[in-house]
């Protein structure tokens, strides 16, 4: 099967309570099991990175969705490519949630353990984090 991996960071609309961080990750979470996408979300207050796993017709029109969600802006692909694999098997839409950085690179990290990550995703999660 063929998928389509997008990683694309954001910048939010105005500043991000936490509930509103969850709730997106709720909503994610179910629509993302209906449609067989996985990947996860972290947010860091101000910014987004998102990592998006899927059917390629399906992360595309996600992706259009995404796009026209005014909680955020200056959405930005940093890579996008096809694979055969699935990074995050069981991850619909994995919160990583962390203020200073530690909690998620770690879960991040101890997952993709022994993985091909083509994408750098827990350089470029640590460096996202860093920026903040």
């Amino acid at each position: 099967m063929s998928l389509s991996r997008v990683l694309y960071e954001s910048v939010a609309a105005g500043e991000t309570p936490a509930r509103d961080t969850f709730d997106i990750i709720e909503v994610s979470e179910r629509k993302n099991a209906a449609r067989v996408v996985t990947g996860f979300l972290l947010n860091d207050g101000n910014r987004y990175l998102q990592y998006l796993e899927g059917a390629p017709i399906v992360v595309e029109a996600l992706m259009g969705t995404i796009r026209a969600d005014e909680r955020h802006h200056s959405l930005t692909v940093l890579a996008r490519e096809s694979s055969s694999d699935r990074l995050f098997l069981d991850w619909s839409m994995k919160p990583l949630i962390s203020f200073d950085g530690p909690p998620a690179i770690d879960e991040l990290s101890a997952l993709l353990s022994g993985r091909q990550d083509d994408f750098g995703l827990v350089e470029r999660a640590r460096a996202f984090l860093a920026r903040g």
